[in-house]
């Protein structure tokens, strides 16, 4: 057994503990503070709850990757973009546990957080495009230039914590999908020999399992914005610095990803098309139309978890290293379609109820 194995197998409990233990202090905090989401008709609880307890899980994994660099256990650079970048989210999204920001602030924070993480990656780089766009360019015919890409890899980054915000909406959703995408890609990291992101990503992994009991199967915390926002720019970052270093296929992190992917995006496609007001608050995506229907938070976590294991992870293992772009397509193409599915029968029997 590798010094790195015996280091990762002392890591993960560790990180599990630690974050378990910081969840009950965040919620004490957040107790104290009345910092709390009430029921409402946009809401899918019933009980006023403590928010701000994913801070526990940033922590902890920001903590991990200090201590494994420290040990020399790291020796990229790009990890201390991808961290440096998550605590910021996560303290953004601190401050608006507390006191929210305007739509434009917000958005302002985002993209320039995404944008200095996205330069320190290296997209600016003429050789990132080929690296993460082979497969379009003989789609589209021409070369894409740097400074596009560049620039729509920032705004998929801000899409990616804005999406995992709105997709952390019942007990345990958010959190059993870190742990899948957490988990899938540390593994992957780790094969490829990028140690670093391994334990990082594994750290991330256990620290949101740690979390869970406090937020699945009745939740006594929600991840809250500082959670959702420092999570969901780890993975977004990660597949950047993926694609740069070549360890991960953008294909194969978005299709990992694609339950979230797919949902998030579909729905915002909805209510643009709708005519709705898309920043609004609602309750319109495939997993709440499910719980408005009467299916309990766990039956929800549980179909999504099957989803994760007996669709996606076959299906792109079966695709291997030569088909990746392919089997990731086949899973986000079939996630589509459940989106559909899912989208015309529990919406129709809403609106059977509303008449």
């Amino acid at each position: 057994m590798s010094d790195f194995q015996v280091f990762l197998g002392a890591l993960l409990p560790l990180a599990f503990l630690l974050s378990f233990f910081l969840t009950r202090l965040a919620i004490r905090y957040a107790l104290g503070r009345q910092l709390l989401d009430q029921p409402g008709p946009r809401r899918s609880h019933h009980e006023a709850t403590p928010r701000g307890g994913g801070i526990a899980v940033v922590a902890t994994f920001l903590l991990a990757a200090a201590v494994a660099a420290l040990t020399g256990q790291t020796g990229t650079a790009s990890l201390g973009w991808i961290a440096g970048g998550s605590a910021v989210m996560c303290a953004l999204g601190f401050w608006e546990d507390h006191k929210p920001l305007s739509r434009r602030l917000r958005l302002l924070a985002q993209l320039l957080t995404s944008a200095a993480v996205a330069w320190g990656l290296g997209v600016h780089d003429p050789a990132f495009v080929e690296r993460i766009w082979p497969d379009w360019l003989a789609l589209v015919g021409t070369p894409v230039r740097p400074w596009l890409l560049s620039g729509l890899v920032v705004v998929a980054m801000v899409w990616m914590v804005n999406l995992f915000n709105f997709m952390d909406g019942i007990n345990g959703l958010a959190g059993c999908e870190t742990v899948f995408a957490c988990a899938v890609f540390a593994a992957v990291a780790a094969v490829a020999g990028f140690q670093g992101q391994a334990l990082l990503l594994g750290g991330a992994a256990a620290a949101a399992l740690g979390f869970l009991p406090w937020n699945f199967p009745h939740a006594k915390v929600f991840l809250g914005d500082s959670g959702s926002y420092g999570i969901g720019f780890l993975l977004a970052a990660v597949l950047v610095d993926g694609a740069q270093a070549a360890y991960l296929s953008p294909w194969v992190g978005i299709a990992v990803l694609g339950l979230f992917v797919m949902d998030a995006s579909l729905t915002l496609a909805f209510r643009v098309v709708s005519g709705a007001r898309w920043y609004n608050p609602h309750r319109e995506h495939a997993y709440q139309l499910m719980v408005r229907r009467g299916w309990r938070h766990a039956s929800v976590v549980f179909a999504a978890s099957a989803v994760n294991l007996l669709f996606i992870l076959p299906v792109l293992w079966l695709g291997g290293d030569d088909h990746q772009s392919t089997a990731s397509l086949a899973v986000l193409l079939g996630l589509t379609v459940l989106w559909l599915g899912l989208r015309f029968y529990f919406g129709r029997q809403q609106d059977s109820i509303q008449t």
